[in-house]
């Protein structure tokens, strides 16, 4: 039996994140490998074709972590692939590009002000956007850390403190960027049916953080709380 070893483990292959395209013919999924010079991750996008019954592989730059499906049966995801780009990306601003499931060269379609963490379509064509907010951001030191709530700090999140979670409907059409809540107000574990969206969130602004969070339903339509 051979043994286990460091580089072991830079071999695994990790797959998350399926969804169903919205003419149900396919599935799309994320696979991440280790990387030993980012001491991350690499994600790429991968599709299993119902009817063919094979997988095949959408993307090869290692950055489509964050993705999601789009109403024309095509898929998004967030990147930034020239060096101008990486560099707004740096100052808080995400990219998307669009590429078509069966290959070619993704393309950049837009872009919002905003630090992604999540995509998800919405039933009428919009995006639910899960958002990593700064409070601080336009304050905060490269020389020190301000600790003025709790907690302040989460594992594998590093310093947390004034930094929120938000939602967030975005229109790409229009351009349109709506946030569902205030930039206080720390929001996680959503549902999404027809028209609502019910969602889990508590408002805070330095303070200790309570552990009741408030459970909220929005209404997608009116944009209504």
């Amino acid at each position: 039996m051979k043994k286990i070893e460091i580089d072991t483990f830079l071999k695994f292959r990790f797959l998350s994140n399926p969804h169903f395209s919205p003419d149900g013919t396919k599935i799309a999924f994320t696979v991440s490998v280790p990387d030993r010079e980012t001491n991350g991750y690499l994600s790429d996008l991968y599709l299993y074709d119902l009817g063919k019954k094979t997988v095949s592989r959408v993307t090869c730059a290692g950055d489509a972590k964050i993705w999601s499906w789009t109403a024309e049966n095509t898929l998004i995801f967030t990147a930034a692939r020239t060096a101008a780009l990486k560099k707004e990306k740096e100052n808080g601003t995400s990219f998307f590009y669009e590429i078509s499931p069966s290959g070619g060269e993704a393309s950049c379609r837009a872009s919002v002000p905003a630090s992604v963490t999540g995509i998800r379509l919405l039933p009428d064509g919009r995006y639910l956007l899960t958002i990593r907010h700064d409070n601080y951001k336009d304050t905060r030191k490269k020389s020190y850390e301000v600790f003025d709530e709790l907690p302040f700090w989460g594992n594998g999140q590093g310093y947390t403190n004034a930094k929120r979670n938000r939602y967030a409907v975005y229109d790409m059409g229009s351009d349109k960027l709506t946030y569902v809540a205030d930039e206080w107000t720390d929001c996680s574990q959503y549902s999404v049916l027809g028209n609502l969206l019910l969602y889990k969130a508590y408002p805070w602004k330095q303070s200790v953080m309570g552990i009741r969070p408030g459970v909220y339903l929005y209404n997608l339509s009116t944009g209504e709380t």
